[in-house]
């Protein structure tokens, strides 16, 4: 890897070439199960088929940044991890700008703007994405934000055991 961009991370990123869950799992052996993680960001076309290893690699209180094309596909992602119950609260999903070139001369949008994406049960109006029961997804700008569109990360929390127990 030291030909990869001059090799400008190799002191601070260790490279690793194959299936991320797979990588994960061998280093998830080694900690006895430990998270060993503070944070990860998943920058695929389908975060959730890998994001259960990320999550269980993250250490407590880690964070998970998830870049998806589309709002809806974060939507998916905050579904999954409900659904998953893998002790993730989602902190902040922002919409990025439209596009950025290196020499900061090429700005299409303003970007930043914060939406509200969040999974409500029928009686249930609660932000967790631990909840059960019946589900409606709620994915709209927050109000006075700024305009972008070049996508959306979200910042999920994986919780500290207290946190994942007192929720239930």
């Amino acid at each position: 890897m030291r030909g990869f961009r001059r090799a400008q991370y190799l002191l601070d990123v260790d490279f690793h070439v194959g299936a991320v869950a797979q990588y994960l799992r061998g280093r998830l052996v080694e900690t006895g199960g430990r998270g060993f993680l503070a944070h990860a960001v998943l920058d695929l076309p389908d975060a959730r088929p890998e994001a259960g290893a990320v999550v269980d690699a993250l250490r407590e209180d880690g964070l998970l940044l998830v870049f998806q094309p589309s709002v809806s596909q974060i939507a998916d992602v905050v579904a999954w991890a409900r659904a998953a119950g893998r002790g993730l609260r989602l902190e902040l999903v922002v919409e990025l700008p439209m596009a950025v070139n290196q020499d900061r001369d090429l700005l299409d949008g303003t970007g930043g703007r914060e939406w509200d994406v969040r999974i409500v049960g029928a009686a249930d109006r609660s932000t967790s994405v631990r909840d059960g029961a019946a589900a409606a997804s709620v994915c709209r700008p927050r109000v006075g934000g700024t305009i972008g569109g070049g996508g959306f990360v979200a910042a999920f929390r994986k919780l500290r055991d207290i946190e994942i127990e007192s929720d239930e």
